[in-house]
């Protein structure tokens, strides 16, 4: 048998792969003969921080290959990649994954084992990312979990159809591309703000018609394309402020009939297509709002 050494080194920021790869059968503790090499070790936990980065993208997947968990953070960024590979071990982050600034990754297909990720997720400045498919087994984040300026291809968030809780704040802002938060649907609480912002071709929120609270801020706004907030038909409480400006195709307010408690202030100003009247009715049906700062600027043609 050929047996080739990789060293172990221990320098910041880099991943290398510490172990001893066997060309061919040793048979020690196999149950057969046949040549094959079926002794090996299974997945394992894996401590720490893991970069994987544009110096050695091949090297620093291969260190992952065996990891079922990580216990520190991962970060993906900065490669030319177009796919992550397949990592059908990892099953859980521990601290945070980012995934950003890789200019031509098309996928996270290799993630589809992933169920959960303690910290936070951030999946940003990827602009030829068409789709977050391989996230699909993901059922909570612990921290914040952040869709920002993937410009050009992402459309949808389907891929977090499992998602069901996010202990920080939920961010989508600034794809260009994304039409809707379909993906979003079995998302049932955010434990901080909620914000929807700065997504050009977006016409519908109706993937978050499952959460009834926000414990923070909820803040829609310069949504070019957006009609309606139909989608937070369920949110009965925000815990600080209510944030709905600049959105200029939004016609109406009936998505937050169910909304009664606002525990900061208000603000819904400059939608122009909004009827004025209709601010002041959703005013008057929350019981328990709190300070009106800006209402102004709705300028739309009232029914």
């Amino acid at each position: 048998d050929l047996d080739l050494a990789v060293g172990n080194y221990d320098e910041p920021n880099r991943v290398y792969l510490n172990t001893s790869v066997s060309v061919g059968d040793d048979d020690s503790g196999d149950d057969d003969d046949t040549g094959d090499d079926d002794d090996s070790a299974g997945p394992v936990t894996c401590e720490g921080d893991y970069n994987v980065d544009e110096t050695d993208t091949a090297g620093d997947l291969a260190a992952l290959a065996g990891c079922a968990v990580i216990t520190g953070n991962l970060t993906i960024e900065n490669t030319s990649v177009t796919n992550l590979g397949n990592l059908p071990s990892l099953t859980s982050v521990g601290g945070d994954l980012h995934i950003q600034d890789n200019a031509a990754l098309t996928n996270v297909n290799g993630l589809a084992w992933l169920t959960s990720v303690g910290g936070y997720l951030r999946i940003l400045g990827n602009n030829a990312l068409t789709h977050i498919d391989g996230l699909w087994s993901i059922s909570s984040v612990g921290g914040y979990l952040s869709i920002y300026d993937n410009d050009n291809a992402l459309t949808n968030v389907d891929g977090l159809s499992s998602l069901t809780s996010v202990g920080g704040f939920l961010s989508v802002n600034g794809n260009d591309a994304l039409t809707n938060v379909n993906g979003l649907a079995s998302l049932t609480s955010v434990g901080e703000n909620l914000s929807i912002t700065d997504n050009a071709a977006l016409t519908s929120v109706d993937g978050l018609w499952n959460i009834s609270s926000v414990g923070g801020t909820l803040s829609i706004s310069y949504n070019a394309a957006l009609p309606n907030v139909d989608g937070l038909s369920s949110l009965s409480s925000v815990v600080d402020d209510l944030h709905i400006y600049d959105n200029p195709a939004l016609t109406n307010l009936d998505g937050l009939s169910s909304l009664t408690s606002v525990g900061g202030d208000v603000q819904i100003h400059d939608n122009l297509a909004l009827c004025q009247n209709l601010v002041y009715a959703f005013l008057a049906a929350c019981t328990s709002c709190g300070t009106v700062q800006d209402i102004t600027g709705n300028t739309g043609t009232c029914p």
